[in-house]
């Protein structure tokens, strides 16, 4: 089987863990999550956390779960890797301490759906030259809120949804197509 058709369906089963983890838990890890999950809610992380660290990965938060990073926040770190974060249901948190990078040096993706909240300082989407990086938040009562600084499209591709009454705050800067 070539590389290309095994992350296709590596990513196939990634999803269908995503649509089908709801009824199993709050916070749902699949995959290469670093530090593995504590199996606590709150989940408190000290340190960086990297989804999709060098192969793919995802976190899923749900049903008033909360995430606390006292780090940075990293999705798709390796340039081969596939990663998704998806914050989901009123009063489900993800809260950044330093930085929140989606697509740092490959394919991430960070899901803000249903009333739920994410908070960070300074944020890069798509950062390193041939990585990809999206952003949505959707729907009433989601949110992102940035203290810091956005950049959209760093040295990669960048991509800032917002959709059906979501909400981005940036105390800073957004900055679009390059550093």
């Amino acid at each position: 089987m070539s590389r290309h058709i095994a992350s296709y369906l590596t990513r196939a089963v990634l999803a269908a863990v995503w649509i089908t983890s709801a009824a199993y838990g709050a916070i749902t890890p699949w995959g290469d999550v670093v530090p593995p999950y504590s199996g606590a809610d709150p989940w408190m992380v000290s340190g960086d956390l990297r989804v999709a660290d060098s192969n793919d990965g995802t976190l899923l938060l749900e049903s008033g779960s909360s995430v606390t990073v006292d780090g940075k926040g990293l999705v798709a770190y390796g340039p081969d890797a596939w990663g998704l974060i998806q914050v989901y249901h009123p009063n489900t948190t993800l809260t950044v301490l330093d930085s929140l990078t989606i697509g740092y040096a490959g394919t991430g993706t960070l899901l803000v759906d249903s009333g739920a909240d994410v908070t960070s300082t300074n944020a890069g989407i798509g950062v390193k030259p041939g990585s990809s990086g999206t952003v949505t938040v959707d729907g009433a009562g989601s949110t992102w809120t940035n203290s810091g600084s956005v950049f959209v499209g760093g040295y990669g591709t960048g991509e800032l949804v917002v959709s059906d009454g979501g909400q981005v705050d940036i105390g800073q800067i957004l900055y679009v197509g390059g550093f």
